[in-house]
């Protein structure tokens, strides 16, 4: 799987892409937000997981010393191997802030030996 583009600004999920015999697998880390907030795609064999982490309000009263956690719109995008997948088999779930996609593989045709008659 190789990146396509991704959006710099703003607040950038991690990412683990890896394969196995039968599948490619890709979890993001989404620590905060829900599943409706989230948005996955797939054409032209490009997978591409969009959405927006809300910033939450700071309060007025408080003193904020530090500001670490980063927000706003994301886009990942990776192309898979289009003669690898099976596009309409693609599932993702969402738990604890991690989203998991699940993407199988096509089974792989052996070459076959053709007799001479």
């Amino acid at each position: 799987m190789t990146p396509e583009r991704t959006t710099q600004a703003g607040f950038r999920p991690p990412l683990d892409l890896r394969e196995d015999e039968g599948h490619f697998y890709a979890q993001l880390e989404l620590p905060g937000m829900s599943k409706e907030e989230v948005k996955i795609s797939i054409e032209d064999s490009v997978l591409t997981v969009r959405g927006e982490k809300k910033k939450q309000e700071l309060l007025e009263k408080e003193e904020y010393r530090r500001v670490e956690r980063s927000y706003g719109v994301f886009e990942r995008c990776f192309r898979l191997p289009p003669q690898e997948i099976q596009e309409e088999a693609i599932n993702a779930e969402m738990e604890n802030g991690v989203l998991k996609i699940n993407i199988p593989k096509t089974e792989k045709v052996e070459p076959r030996q053709i007799t001479i008659n």
